[in-house]
């Protein structure tokens, strides 16, 4: 059966080298207990722009004074992707997980390869002549593209405006670039709302939050302002609709609520140039600000545009997120019929016991809850319901992992030097089925983050990845399941 499957995303594994002037995390000043703590979590840069948050977690950002792109992942390490990015300014992820990219210096749009480390020209020219300054980007969920053009450098200019274009999702290979506002000085920062029914421009000459609507893809209406305290730049959302907008004069992240009144705002210590909500649980703000990255937690979580369906916007984190390249029934029909990877993390563990790392006794490890052991066994019930068979189990040396392949398959899994790997880089490796039933792998967090498919928001407790070979004979990743989506299945009508 020919699969319809998503692109295994190792992009998020690839080997970076060491990165070289951010020093590591510092400790944080005290501040009331009632307010929002900022967090310097590295310096030591020229001047940093364009954050993008992935599914994983992980924050991309770039420095537009050494033409380098970053990788921050949630422990705060870094990593240097890509070197040579032409001043590289705005980032952005659209909904498949494909990182988009400004380049300042030489004016163009392009989208950046993140396991080959190449770039790929999206847009550089408008009626034949080529841009001024291409500075921020955004992306509504077709895959057409808003970015900015504003002029920051002498003549000449070939445009003569300073504009907000927009490239239409490609088809056949190509993309129509159209000019959709051009009546404001230096159009800087740009952002789509969440429902993609407003698209905000920071003008870098006044202090303004332009709110232009949208008609249709590419085609904006009537056009409303909101009066800022000061110049603002790049600016992000909420998953309610909130922008919060760059005020580096001010050293100030500013909140503008939908109706475009003001809402709270909160000093950063150097002039912030942009923020973005990132994180694992897509909680934190990020702030990139000249030298440094700065992170406060606001009590909200942030709008992050992926393919099923939307992070933050309609996305509740009490229901299922099952997501699934193939139908139901032919999932199933698969996963009985064997030779498939079924990855899971390991089940829900007691997060005020000890977790020694290295520690190989029980004792100093975090083990499984009495709600998570009878949680899997619900799913192992369940795999028995469906005929869903294992020939074989490995796991990371912890307690937990191990305990989660004996709940669900009746056996201790052998311990697997790969699935202990905080990187997973080495994942290809355990893609080797047995020719009858399937393999079940269980890991942690860390590992299953780094090949979850751009469509995973995050790897819960209990959750799996299915991977299956399609008819080309290369494994990628079909399905992604939590222990509702088990029992769901279990107990659908035949």
């Amino acid at each position: 059966m020919r699969l319809l499957a998503a692109t295994l995303c190792l992009a998020a594994v690839l080997p970076c080298a060491s990165a070289q002037p951010a020093s590591a995390p510092t400790a944080p000043a005290a501040t009331a207990a009632s307010s929002p703590q900022m967090v310097k979590v590295r310096t030591g840069f020229g001047f940093i722009e364009g954050p993008a948050s992935d599914a994983q977690g992980n924050l991309y950002f770039v420095d537009m004074s050494t033409s380098k792109l970053y990788r921050l992942n949630p422990h705060s390490d870094l990593d240097l992707v890509m070197e040579k990015t032409e001043t590289g300014a705005g980032l952005m992820f659209d909904k498949n997980g494909h990182l988009f990219m400004t380049q300042f210096g030489v004016a163009k749009l392009v989208e950046v390869d993140l396991a080959k480390r190449t770039l790929t020209t999206v847009a550089d020219t408008f009626e034949g002549k080529s841009f001024s300054n291409c500075n921020d980007l955004t992306i509504d969920s077709q895959g057409g593209i808003y970015f900015t053009d504003p002029l920051y450098k002498a003549p000449p200019h070939p445009q003569g405006k300073q504009s907000v274009y927009y490239a239409s999702p490609e088809a056949n290979g190509k993309r129509i670039v159209t000019r959709v506002v051009e009546d404001d000085k230096q159009p800087n920062g740009v952002l789509l709302s969440p429902d993609e029914k407003t698209l905000y421009v920071v003008p870098a000459g006044r202090p303004a939050l332009v709110a232009y609507a949208i008609t249709s893809p590419g085609t904006v209406g009537e056009k409303k302002e909101a009066v800022l305290p000061g110049n603002g730049d790049g600016l992000t959302a909420d998953a309610a609709g909130n922008i919060y907008v760059a005020l580096p004069g001010k050293k100030l992240i500013q909140e503008v609520k939908p109706d475009l009144s003001l809402g709270n705002s909160w000093p950063v210590p150097e002039g912030p140039a942009n923020c973005e909500f990132g994180g694992p649980n897509l909680d934190t703000l990020y702030i990139t600000a000249r030298s440094s990255i700065y992170t406060i937690n606001l009590g909200v979580k942030g709008y992050r545009l992926t393919a099923k369906p939307a992070v933050g916007a309609n996305f509740p984190d009490s229901p299922s997120k099952f997501y699934s390249d193939i139908p139901e029934k032919d999932l199933i029909t698969t996963l009985k019929a064997g030779g498939n990877i079924v990855l899971f993390r390991h089940g829900m563990t007691d997060a005020s016991a000890k977790d020694v790392p290295g520690a190989t006794d029980r004792e100093h490890q975090k083990n499984l809850t009495a709600e998570g052991r009878k949680q899997l066994e619900a799913v192992a019930a369940n795999f028995k319901t469906l005929g869903i068979s294992f020939t074989d189990a490995r796991t990371s040396p912890m307690f937990r992992a191990r305990d989660t392949a004996e709940v669900l398959t009746g056996k201790a899994g052998t311990a697997d030097a790969i699935l202990a790997s905080r990187g997973g880089k080495d994942f290809e490796a355990l893609l080797t089925p047995p020719a009858a039933g399937n393999l079940l792998l269980v890991s942690h967090s860390n590992t299953l983050a780094t090949i979850a498919p751009p469509t995973v928001r995050a790897v819960d407790p209990g959750c799996c990845l299915i991977y299956s070979k399609d008819d080309k004979g290369k494994f990628r990743c079909i399905a992604y399941l939590t222990p509702a989506d088990w029992d769901r299945l279990a107990h659908a009508p035949k």
